[in-house]
Order: C-alpha cells, then sequence, then structure tokens
C-alpha cells in the first residue's frame, strides 16, 4: 500500500541531513564519531528510518533554549546541555540533538519544502484537504532515531518522539509523515492527541487514501505491529502464568508455523504449554500452508509467539495486541 513511491527519495535526503548534524555536533563523542557517522549514512541507504515528520506552512524558529523548554514540557523532564547530562540538548541550527532515556534524537528544521512544490503526486492525492495540506507547505521539522542500532524499545522511542513533534507542530503544522509506513496523514486536533498518546502511530491509522476492497494489510516491519509484538512478548510469561493457573479461558496464541518454503501466521487454541512449544489445535484456516487444516494439532515454538489472547474470569478479553492493530487499519476510511 504505497500512494507515495517518490516518498522513499524524500526519506533518504531528509536522513542525510540528520546524519551531517552528527558531524557538526561533533562535541558529543558518544555520538559523533566518524565510525557511527559512517553507519548512519550506511543505514539511511539499508535500514529503517525512524522518524517523524510534520510539514508546517511556515519555519520554525525554534533555538536550543526554546526546544529544550519545549522537550521538558512535552516529556516532564529536566535537561542540560552537557553530554554528562541524563538528558541534554545541543544544538547547531538548524539541528539539535536530545539525549533521552529512550536514546538519542536528532531533530531537524528545515525552512524550506519538503515535497517540490510542483511535484505531480500531488496532485494525485484523493483527499482534498490533505492535497492542500502537501501543496502549501513551505518548511518541515523532524525527529529521528540518532543511532545505527535499532531501540531496544522502539514502542517507548515512538511515544518519546511522538510527544515531542506534537510539540513541534504548533499552529503551523498541515500535515504529518512517518517513513516507516510510508503514510501521510492530515494534522489536526485529533492527529496532535493520537501523537501524544501512547501509540503515537494511531494518528496514520485512517489516513491512506486508496481504496482496498476491504482487505488490510500490513508490512512485517511496520512499527505497529513490531510494538504489538514486543508488547506481547513482554507479557508472555503472565499469559503463560494465567493458564497454569487455569486464571480464565479460551486461552489463543498467534505464531509464525512453516511448511516447506510456505510460512503463515495462524492461531492455535492452547492445549498446553512447555518450556519450547506452545501445543494445540489450529483456530484458523490457512491461506498459505496449504496441507494443515481447521482443528488439527500443532505447536508453535515459545520462542515465534507473536501474539496471545485470553478471555479472564470477568469474560473479558486480556492480550490481542496484534487483533488491535489490525482492528484500526480496518476502520472506514473518513469521506472528505
Amino acid at each position: 500500500m504505497i500512494i507515495f513511491p517518490y516518498r522513499k527519495i524524500h526519506c533518504g535526503l531528509h536522513f542525510v541531513a540528520a546524519a551531517f548534524c552528527f558531524t557538526l555536533l561533533s562535541n558529543v563523542k558518544s555520538i559523533a564519531d566518524d565510525t557511527l557517522t559512517a553507519k548512519t549514512e550506511k543505514t539511511a541507504k539499508t535500514e529503517r528510518l525512524i522518524s517523524l515528520v510534520v510539514l508546517l506552512h511556515e519555519p520554525s524558529d525554534l533555538n536550543e533554549h526554546t526546544l529544550g523548554t519545549l522537550v521538558n514540557k512535552a516529556l516532564g523532564v529536566k535537561h542540560g546541555h552537557d553530554e554528562k547530562d541524563g538528558n541534554f540538548v545541543v544544538a547547531k541550527p538548524p539541528y539539535f540533538l536530545i539525549k533521552l532515556k529512550s536514546g538519542s534524537y536528532v531533530v531537524n528544521l528545515i525552512p524550506e519544502r519538503y515535497i517540490p512544490e510542483h511535484d505531480k503526486l500531488i496532485d494525485g492525492i484523493k483527499q482534498p484537504e490533505l492535497r492542500k495540506a502537501l501543496a502549501g507547505h513551505h518548511a518541515w521539522a523532524s525527529i529521528d532515531w540518532a543511532s545505527a542500532e535499532e531501540p531496544k524499545d522502539i514502542r517507548r522511542s515512538y511515544q518519546d518522539m511522538g510527544k515531542i513533534i506534537a510539540a513541534l507542530a504548533g499552529h503551523r503544522a498541515l500535515a504529518i509523515y512517518n517513513p516507516e509506513i510510508d503514510d501521510f496523514a492530515l494534522y489536526n486536533e485529533a492527529a496532535g492527541k493520537a501523537l501524544s498518546s501512547d501509540d503515537p502511530l494511531q494518528a496514520f491509522a485512517s489516513s491512506s487514501d486508496d481504496d482496498d476492497g476491504g482487505i488490510v494489510s500490513i508490512r512485517n516491519d511496520d512499527p505497529r505491529l513490531l510494538a504489538a509484538e514486543a508488547e506481547a512478548k513482554k507479557g508472555w510469561h503472565d499469559f503463560v502464568n494465567a493458564f497454569r493457573e487455569k486464571a480464565g479461558s479460551e486461552f489463543a496464541v498467534k505464531g509464525r508455523i512453516a511448511e516447506g518454503d510456505n510460512a503463515e501466521f495462524l492461531w492455535l487454541i492452547v492445549d498446553s504449554i512447555d518450556d519450547m512449544k506452545v501445543h494445540g489445535q489450529l483456530d484458523n484456516q490457512p491461506s498459505t500452508v496449504m496441507n494443515l487444516k481447521m482443528g488439527q494439532d500443532l505447536h508453535i515454538p515459545v520462542a515465534d509467539v507473536d501474539d496471545w489472547i485470553y478471555l479472564n474470569k470477568e469474560k473479558k478479553p486480556v492480550g490481542g495486541f496484534t487483533i488491535k492493530v489490525f482492528d484500526q487499519l480496518a476502520q472506514p476510511k473518513p469521506k472528505h
């Protein structure tokens, strides 16, 4: 589901600016040495760009002090101006480096267009308000993950990034963009609240304007899906304990099941769990692994489980983290 093939080019140019910032901020040795800069430039070409972008009606006039104050307000942290501080902000405008507990980030404040003014792809947008926003922006701001290594907790990183980009947006914001899911969304009050929530990428949940015929598709590396899978793995022991203590019913797990060159993520109704495997009965009809049938006895390695769900004693569902992501994507798209 790619509306703008050209966006990937913008991502590359955007990340070069972020990488350049490392060289400019050379006083922060742990971030800006030559080796890391080289790794970052390689990452720009071959790896994920963990970033949020806001398109602005006019350039932002933030400086190091005002950005630090903004970050402090958005996240409730105190910042310093030295790498020895737990949280710090240093600047070489239009680039700023922010160090937080969740990681290091580069903020770019660029007084020029993110998308060329006469880019014909803008005309292809079906949503009039979004098309107008992309055509009418004259500057942009972004926050990028500033390391060659991916975040240990990508959900926490996106939460911090979402709060900061929402604070950067202010009254100048017209649209937002996430390079990982390759999607633009109109910036409004609802988008601002979503960016500041525990799931900032829900701001893009219903932004796509293409007609998918009711089919929900998502990339395996979509950050929303990765965050949901990480949350499921984090709570895995809670699920196991609830199953063994019979603290509920309808225990099910979802995980990767392979057959030759084909593999599919399928649900099992759980019969037993050991240290290495989950044993159960197939609970949905495969579409790729064709030799399997509903109700068939199977097992999934614990390492391959990416979601789980059960009903607690009050008959309320617990878990289902990836289900929530697909439910969001399946919501009817707003008409403009």
